[in-house]
């Protein structure tokens, strides 16, 4: 399989992403259409239901297949650049654990609001990191051979990126399935259940160490952004 180049990482990934949007802000109209094709307006309440179905599983269905539709090129890209395939997996699960705020954004809503603080906030912390991920995989330069990995590159701070990048994950992953255990003991617990308090502790480490990752993965981005051009093997001069 041949390595993927920065440039046709970009394309790839860039329309990929353009098409979620597209299609996560069409959802109105989507929804609109449906009622207008199934004539809901004869039965009540039918239109109300098409409305509230398409936007509880419309969008996580389009996020879900935005995830899929990441997998292989960030496999790719991520083995072009020295690093284990797996580590192009970060991207796609990083947007998956946003799902909360990429499945409720909209033109006229971002669910995002500073008044309990940063970490408390909503802020999208998984979608930033994985963005930066991204950008960071666009502009690095492929690895020259055994020894030259992305990884290694960027010393301490940019292994310490990486490492808070992978525990980033692991604590958004355990917040979001404390959380869903937590909505699936409503009807028998009730509100009061201790779940929701983890999932939320689980979920300020997890922004604590997207920010710490998010410094790292700035800091390689600079550091590709300024690297040196490497010098022409003997014999290729011009």
């Amino acid at each position: 399989m041949r390595p993927l180049s920065g440039g046709r990482f970009a394309i790839t990934v860039v329309w990929r992403l353009a098409a979620f949007v597209a299609l996560s802000l069409s959802g109105p109209w989507i929804a609109k259409t449906i009622q207008t094709a199934s004539d809901c307006t004869g039965t009540e309440g039918a239109c109300a239901a098409i409305s509230v179905g398409t936007g509880a599983l419309l969008r996580p269905l389009i996020l879900v297949l935005l995830a899929l539709a990441l997998l292989r090129p960030c496999w790719r890209r991520m083995k072009a650049v020295g690093m284990w395939g797996l580590a192009g997996f970060l991207v796609p699960v990083l947007l998956l654990l946003d799902w909360r705020s990429l499945t409720a954004f909209g033109l006229n809503y971002v669910p995002v609001s500073f008044g309990l603080g940063i970490l408390n906030s909503g802020f999208p912390f998984f979608t930033t990191l994985a963005l930066l991920i991204v950008l960071l995989l666009v502009i690095a330069r492929s690895s020259a051979g055994r020894g030259d990995s992305l990884f290694r590159r960027h010393g301490a701070v940019g292994v310490l990126g990486w490492i808070a990048t992978l525990a980033a994950a692991v604590a958004g992953a355990v917040s979001t399935a404390l959380y869903l255990m937590w909505v699936e003991s409503i009807a028998t617990v009730g509100m009061g259940s201790p779940l929701f308090t983890q999932a939320a502790s689980a979920g300020r480490v997890a922004a604590i160490a997207c920010l710490v990752a998010i410094v790292g993965q700035l800091w390689m981005i600079l550091g590709e952004m300024l690297r040196r051009p490497r010098a022409a093997a003997p014999g290729h001069a011009t």
